[in-house]
This record gives C-alpha cells, structure tokens and sequence, in this order.
C-alpha cells in the first residue's frame, strides 16, 4: 500500500513498544486510510475527505440543514460550516431559505455538485475496495459490525450520549419536513 511497511502482526512489547495497544493498529490503520481516501478525492478539485462526506449525504438525503449535515456526518459545526464554503465556491452547493422556516437555510446540491458526488463515490468506492482486499466480503461485514459495536459502546458514556442527543433533536428541529 503506497510503498508502506506493513504494520507488524507482534502483539509481544519485547519486539515492539506498542503492541499491546489495540489502539496502535487502529491509529496507524486510520492515518493510512485517510491518506488513501486523500489521494482519491484529489483528482476532483483536491475535495478533502470531510468535503465528501457533506456531499455524499446531500446526494443521498437530499436537501437539509447544516445542523442535519453534523448530525450525519460527525462533523462539529465550525467544520461543516467551512465545508458548506467551500463547496459552495466550487459551485457545488446552492443555499436557499427554508420554505416553512425562513431563518433556516437549506443546502442542496447543484447539477456540478451532483456530478461532483457521484465521480467521487466511484473513486471513494473504488479505494475502499482495493484498501479493504485482503478481507473477503463477510469480513468487511464482520469488521463493520464490531466497528459499529465499539462505536455505540463508546457513545453510551455520559457526556457522548448528552452531545449526541442534543445534535439529534437540532437536527430534527432543521430538517425539512417531508410532503411526499
């Protein structure tokens, strides 16, 4: 994978000082993750991976708030906001008043946006297929479910669960109510 020695298998700290951290694995195979999904999205005007993210969920959920988009996400706000910017100068991104809230703005994609999110899941997709091969699809299922695991296990604690909730109801509170 770009040239990088791969992560020791040894969980013995005599061969290596960090192997009885479950965290070394992940850290490091985070860092490579992201430095991939950086490269793919860089032949579409250099979008970071927060930048796809905020994309991708207009594209799939359609118009909404940018309180929805860090709910969805994951990003803090003052995130989504220089994201929103961004893809806003790229001319990705139209912002218009919420039609039953006029303090609220909504986001959309525009036709470039559109384009934008859809040349870029095909290489985002394309990346995680070849970063993931050396699990077979049950194991990409498997390593999804115990990742989501960790993940609801850690929001349960105290000072998660409260932040988590209040982007939920924010979220809720801007999200623009279906008529279909």
């Amino acid at each position: 994978m770009n040239g990088q020695e791969p992560l020791s298998t040894v969980r013995d700290e005599a061969e290596h000082p960090l192997a009885p951290y479950l965290f070394y694995p992940l850290s490091v195979m985070l860092g490579r993750l992201g430095r991939a999904l950086t490269e793919a999205l860089a032949p579409f005007h250099q979008l970071q991976p927060t930048e796809w993210r905020v994309l991708e969920v207009l594209a799939r959920r359609g118009p909404m708030c940018g309180f929805s988009i860090s709910a969805l996400t994951g990003l803090d706000r003052a995130t989504v906001s220089r994201t929103i910017r961004r893809l806003h100068d790229l001319g990705a991104l139209d912002a218009t008043p919420d039609p039953e809230d006029g303090r609220k703005i909504l986001l959309s994609l525009t036709a470039a946006g559109q384009t934008l999110a859809c040349r870029a899941r095909a290489a985002v997709q394309a990346e995680e297929e070849a970063f993931f091969a050396a699990l077979s699809p049950a194991e990409r299922e498997q390593l999804r479910a115990l990742l989501e695991r960790v993940l609801a296990g850690h929001a349960t604690s105290r000072h998660l669960k409260a932040a988590q909730e209040e982007e939920e109801n924010e979220a809720l509170r801007c999200a623009p109510s279906s008529t279909a």
